[in-house]
């Protein structure tokens, strides 16, 4: 179930909404535990196999977390529960792609076996399971509540795509008293965002979506102008897609009074690399940094290591995206990034000119997005071939990839995206102005995203919108 279809907007949410209010008012542990139920529906449209594995990873880690806690062989336990998690991701979302990689270096037919279907959020829930027993290991959760942790793990709005959670903040909001009962700010505030959001993904992420699919299907045929073309528009569609989804859900959490973690922050306004990874997908790169590069030894061993880290923490970020070449090149591309730039601040030279390393971030980022949205290496090295190459400009033609009518509404739709990406202000930061203090920039911006919402319904119900959120199979 997508947050922006009809059936979500208008069944699902008002319904669980009432109904977890109407149970509030009496129990606090029974609205905890109808949204638990709540969720588990919300999940399993998707197909209850999927149910199935996310509540058994549920019992195993748990299980072992109290284990954990017991303070008796902490480092095996914590091993195997790493293990565990990483193997149930691996068999389902990578072991094709192993099979494949040794088929074609090997000559070998290993075979796929059955089909594995790819359970929903599994990355998701497999990071913040990981996240959970390793605070149990460091004592920084004592006594976890099975009700809490179950809850932490479902509750829906950040469910299928994050943002990614941690067990503490979430089960210290839901152990408040009367925390399911009804409070105006929030409402708003949850409304605004959700609307935001819903605009972002509806009228901008899905047509450009819809736009770049001949284009990344016939790279081959792309000159200079058209390469770039398709790098900015899935640039940007990858951008409010996300950032979209995630609006949305932090809404929602806010609707019910649970406060998530902020996903975005207008990221493509970064200086340098090191700057985007502080501001897109915020709760992917604290993990990272957090259960990763801080294990692997962070900077505290020399500057080779610290270079060696980056890379390998970014190339692993890259590797739990998706399975295949593009996503390993991706996130090694960004791993070094990220040393090339730590070793530039730090090696004396002049400071780069601000228009110059917000261009250069920006120019970067975008084209190493063609990896990450190529459905082969092939195809994603023929493109940066190309967009490395303005010759190739000569002989460029739109032709084989839209109509004149279609280039023309792709090419506006390009630059309204960015210039709200590059000069509009976060989707928090106006959500925010409707609960502020200056009453009439408050209603102003209420009506603001009010309009924003019916035009994203209109979308939606003219058909326009029809792209799963890109990050729903992650």
């Amino acid at each position: 179930m997508l947050f922006s279809s009809p059936e979500f907007i208008f069944l699902f949410l008002p319904a669980t909404l009432a109904v977890t209010f109407l149970v509030g008012r009496y129990s606090d542990q029974g609205a905890k535990l109808f949204l638990i139920l709540a969720s588990a529906v919300f999940y399993i449209v998707s197909g209850p196999e999927d149910l199935v594995v996310l509540a058994l990873a549920l019992v195993a880690n748990f299980s072992l977390a109290l284990a954990i806690e017991r303070g008796h062989y902490t480092r095996l336990l914590l091993t195997i529960g790493i293990t565990l998690d990483v193997l149930i991701l691996g068999y389902f979302k990578y072991f094709d792609f192993v099979t494949d990689t040794i088929n074609s270096a090997f000559g070998h037919e290993v075979s796929h076996g059955e089909f594995r279907h790819l359970p929903l959020a599994i990355s998701f829930f497999t990071f913040q399971q990981i996240a959970f027993l390793v605070d149990v290991a460091r004592k920084r959760i004592r006594r976890p509540n099975l009700v809490n942790y179950i809850f932490f793990l479902f509750f829906f709005p950040h469910l299928i795509a994050g943002p990614i959670t941690s067990y503490l903040p979430i089960s210290r909001q839901i152990e408040l008293k009367r925390v399911f009962t009804p409070r105006v700010r929030n409402l708003c505030f949850g409304l605004a965002l959700f609307s935001v959001g819903f605009a972002k993904k509806v009228t901008l992420a899905d047509p450009l979506g819809a736009y770049i699919i001949p284009f990344f299907d016939k790279q081959s045929e792309l000159g200079f102008l058209t390469a770039w073309l398709a790098a900015f528009a899935y640039s940007f569609q990858i951008y409010f897609d996300f950032s979209g989804y995630s609006d949305m859900a932090i809404g929602l959490g806010m609707m019910f009074n649970i406060r998530l973690p902020l996903n975005f922050a207008s990221p493509y306004k970064s200086f340098s690399i090191q700057e985007f990874w502080r501001r897109w997908h915020i709760t992917l790169s604290n993990w990272l940094r957090n259960y990763l590069y801080i294990p692997l030894g962070g900077n505290r061993h020399g500057t080779g290591r610290t270079y060696a880290n980056l890379i390998l923490t970014m190339v692993i970020g890259g590797i739990w995206h998706g399975a295949g070449w593009g996503f390993v090149l991706w996130g090694l591309a960004h791993g070094v990034g990220l040393a090339v730039n730590r070793w530039y601040g730090r090696s004396g030279l002049p400071s780069l000119p601000r228009w110059f390393a917000w261009l250069l971030t920006f120019l970067f980022v975008t084209a190493v997005w063609v990896l990450f949205r190529s459905t082969t290496l092939a195809g994603a090295l023929t493109q940066l071939q190309v967009m490395a190459n303005p010759l190739t400009a000569l002989t460029d033609s739109y032709r084989p990839f839209a109509r004149p009518a279609e280039l023309n509404r792709m090419l506006v739709l390009v630059g309204i995206s960015g210039a709200i990406a590059l000069l509009g202000p976060p989707a928090y930061r106006i959500a925010r102005a409707t609960i502020g203090p200056n009453h009439g920039l408050a209603l102003r911006t209420a009506l603001y995203c009010g309009a924003l919402f019916a035009l994203a319904l209109i979308g939606l119900t003219g058909g326009t919108s029809k792209n799963a959120f890109i990050y729903f199979r992650f």
